[in-house]
This record gives structure tokens, sequence and C-alpha cells, in this order.
């Protein structure tokens, strides 16, 4: 019965031993492949857009998928990122639809590549190649522009409102009661295709911020525009199963951001508040390329996996030819609607 014990604890001695080593000690990297970095390319277009934007970037991942910057001028120029160092500002980038080839230039100030439709025109129902060239790198994509606009058959909104916390610099702690509007629409699905949506919610308002201003209290006219944060469930849709079938969105909302700030005078307090230029929201629907469809899902999915140590990694789908990224296409339908 002690030889049994003693070899038990030997056991358990050798597993603690080897559960103490690591990955980088056992193996050496000479092993593995040959890591090299890539060019990252992701560029959306569209008849209605009014500048084509094209963001390249290098990475280089030692396990794994590569996880992208989020990139996505649907409807808006995203001209933000996260990793300024990883950006590429001497490519030679061009874009073709066959006929006519034209280079865009660097944008010093939104870090992206620039060229505005009215030199080069997007055009419902042709195809187009991006290609990219650097010292080291030459990448390249192309991709359909889906040829119908889908109309927005009716709609739905009702008023909806949250609570906000905030701080004020001169109040401290503040809550405060934000408004917003809950939207549903419809389209019919395009018969006898495979065909892929993407929606959009947009407010578009004004706003008053009080000030102090030769000891009066005067107030500031604002507008800004805020975006409905939808997830890929309510934001992506295809038609599997429903051909030709009259499609609806999930309730979706966006919320009036007064840009919240509270300030006292003369013993009272005041907030930022509606203007009486009021609102207008925007519904969009996208008809989107296969590529935008797919490129976007995989990238919600990989993204919802990747703090779970347990769940099996999505890889983000790419069409860049000898590269990352994504070259897709869209052709969006907006409706306008006036708010109380």
């Amino acid at each position: 019965m002690k030889n049994i014990l003693l070899k038990f604890i030997l056991v358990l001695s050798s597993l603690h031993f080897w559960a103490c080593e690591t990955i980088v000690d056992d193996i050496p990297l000479s092993r593995f492949p040959e890591i090299k970095e890539k060019l990252v390319m992701n560029s959306f277009i569209s008849p209605q857009d009014t500048v084509i934007y094209v963001r390249l970037t290098l990475s280089s991942p030692l396990f794994g998928a590569y996880k992208p910057l989020v990139f996505n001028n649907f409807n808006t120029s995203d001209t933000t990122t996260q990793n300024i160092d990883a950006l590429v500002a001497d490519a030679t980038v061009t874009i073709s639809n066959g006929n006519q080839t034209a280079t865009i230039p660097y944008n010093k100030t939104n870090y992206l590549y620039a060229l505005p439709t009215t030199i080069f025109k997007i055009e419902a129902g042709k195809t187009y190649t991006l290609k990219a060239i650097t010292q080291n790198h030459q990448v390249e994509a192309s991709t359909t522009i889906p040829l119908q606009k889908v109309p927005i058959e009716s709609f739905e909104t009702n008023p909806t409102s949250r609570l906000a916390n905030f701080q004020s610099a001169q109040l401290g702690p503040q809550t405060d009661t934000v408004k917003g509007v809950e939207f549903v629409f419809r389209w019919k699905d395009l018969p006898n295709q495979k065909n892929y949506y993407k929606i959009g919610g947009y407010l578009d308002y004004y706003y008053e911020v009080p000030t102090i201003r030769s000891n009066r209290l005067t107030y500031l006219t604002r507008r800004s525009i805020t975006v409905a944060n939808l997830s890929d469930q309510r934001a992506y849709f295809n038609d599997a199963n429903e051909d030709g079938s009259l499609m609806v969105t999930l309730k979706s909302a966006v919320y009036r951001s007064l840009g919240l700030s509270a300030i006292s005078f003369n013993g009272k307090t005041y907030r930022n508040r509606p203007s009486p230029l009021g609102a207008k929201l925007i519904l969009e629907l996208g008809n989107l390329s296969k590529e935008f469809y797919d490129y976007h899902t995989t990238l919600f999915r990989s993204n919802d996996v990747e703090d779970n140590p347990f769940a099996e990694a999505v890889p983000v789908y790419t069409n860049v030819k000898n590269g990352l990224g994504c070259f897709a296409g869209y052709n969006r339908t907006q409706l306008f609607i006036t708010l109380e």
C-alpha cells in the first residue's frame, strides 16, 4: 500500500513539474513556419457615397486569426483608428472598373486614402478592382456593386427614453433622462436571387447648450448625429428561406445624446435641452455584396468569442489576395422622417 501511495505522489509531482514549463521552453520557435506581416486592406464602396475610402494597415499575428480594426463607412466615413503605428501611408492605391483606372491619394488628416466620386464614379452593377502596392507587398480584391436599391415599404416609430449618468465639472455626478425613438421597418426581398442586407438608424438633431457670457445665461446651438447601436443579429439579414417575402427588422432604438452637461447659475441648475430646430430619423437599408455580409458577420462572431477561452475561434472572412481585409460594395436606400 505504501508503494502505491509513493508512486501516486511521484506521478503528481511530475505533472506539476511539466505544468510549470512554458511552450517557449519546450518547443523552439524555429519549428514554426516563418511569420510574415501582411498588408490589410479595407474599403466599402457605394453609388450613394461621395468619397471612396481605403484604409491600409499591417498585421503580424503570432498565433490565431487576425483581429482587424473595425472600419465600415456604411453611411459614414469611419476615420478613427485603434493603432496608428500599424497604418500604411506610402502605398500606391488604385481602383479600376475595367475601362478606367484612378489613383487614390493618402489623406493625412484622416489616416486613410480618399478619392471623391466626382473624379471616379461608382455605379450599380459594375465590378471594381482595388489594388495596393508597397515596397514589400502587393494586394488586390474585386467586388460587384448590387444592381438594385431596395425600397423601404413601411415603418413604425415610438418615443422612448432611458436614464443616463454623467459627470458635471461644476456640480459633480448627475442623472438625466435621455430621449430617443424606437423603430421597425419592412422591405420586400428581391425574388429569385440570393440577397444580403444591412439596416441602420440615425438621429440627426439640434440641441442647445447653456453657457455664461458677461454674467448672463445664454444657450448655444449644436448639431449632432447619433447611431443606433445594432448587433449583427439586428443589423444583418439574408433571405435564406424568405425569398421574395416581406422582411422586417427587429425593434431597435437610437437616442439623442445631448452632450450631457449641467451648470449652476443664480442658484439654479441648467442642462442641455432640445432645440426648436427639431430632429430627423434616418432609416437605411443596404443591399450588400456577399463580401460585405461575410466579412462583417464573421467579424462580429470573432469578436464575440475573443474573450471566451472555451469557444472555438472564428476566422474573419477576407477576399484580399496576398493579404487580409475586405473590399466590398453595397447599394443604399435612405428614408428621412421628421420628428417632433
